[in-house]
């Protein structure tokens, strides 16, 4: 049963944990373990089989385990690090390798409002539309992945379409091993319980291409479509620069929002 894969690999992780204790203690949390903490955040739910959330409560949602389906993990590679984990709470029922009653992480890191604008019902990969509409910048940036948890669409029934399909983008990690750089982080939505709590809807990754050469860099460059009346047209984005301007416009003392008013 879906709910029993924590007493399923408990066993496991008990193992890893007293092998793999070294200087600094392994500490486990509903699937995940202290060390690289951040990075395992950025699981995703896998396109080639159809999954969902589970309807019954087996771990907090940035834990792989809420998740009915097949996941994929990150790979091992160099990576910066953009996100910091600050507090992490898990309350097991009986066993700290098993079953978990509730959960939650305090997370410091970059955040900006997003609009998905394909519905999370789409299965065939031919068919997903891999944009974002960021808030605040109205700037349309394309995902060379965007997946979703299948809980996207779930929303109150008095919320509007636009309401059900807001998201809130939190940046975790950039790979450097490669030359699209690519930067990855989840997707939330706020629980509406209290402020600043979120939970996890999905995963995106944007790439950031650097130029190995002269050539590669004047071929990429951003080319414009010219029109009579003098108007251009940028025909090639910047879509890693274009989000990174949606974060520095979220990055705001927190007493900016407060004077204002705004949650």
């Amino acid at each position: 049963m879906a709910t029993d894969k924590l007493i399923a690999i408990s066993g496991v992780a008990r193992y890893m944990q007293a092998t793999l204790w070294g200087s600094t203690p392994l500490q486990y949390y509903a699937g995940h373990w202290s060390h690289d903490f951040e990075i395992q955040l950025t699981w995703s739910a896998s396109l080639f089989s159809a999954g969902r959330r589970s309807e019954t409560y087996i771990a907090p949602s940035w834990s792989w385990a809420s998740y009915d389906g097949e996941v994929s993990f990150p790979y091992p590679s160099r990576v910066t690090l953009w996100a910091k984990l600050i507090h992490i709470s898990v309350s097991p029922v009986t066993d700290p390798f098993g079953m978990v009653s509730s959960g939650f992480i305090r997370m410091r890191g970059p955040l900006c409002m997003a609009v998905a604008t394909r519905s999370a019902d789409v299965v065939d990969e031919d068919e997903r539309d891999n944009t974002l509409l960021l808030l605040g910048t109205d700037t349309v940036i394309d995902c060379v992945d965007l997946g979703f948890d299948k809980s996207i669409e779930s929303g109150s029934a008095t919320d509007n379409a636009e309401q059900q399909s807001q998201l809130v983008l939190f940046g975790i990690k950039q790979a450097e091993d490669s030359s699209d750089r690519p930067f990855e982080g989840i997707s939330l939505r706020l629980t509406g319980h209290q402020r600043g709590q979120y939970r996890r809807v999905g995963g995106f990754r944007v790439d950031e291409y650097l130029p190995r050469s002269l050539e590669e860099e004047q071929r990429r460059a951003p080319e414009y479509a010219l029109f009579p009346n003098g108007g251009a047209k940028l025909l090639e984005q910047d879509h890693f620069g274009a989000l990174m301007d949606a974060f520095h416009a979220m990055d705001m003392p927190e007493e900016f929002f407060e004077q204002r008013g705004d949650n």
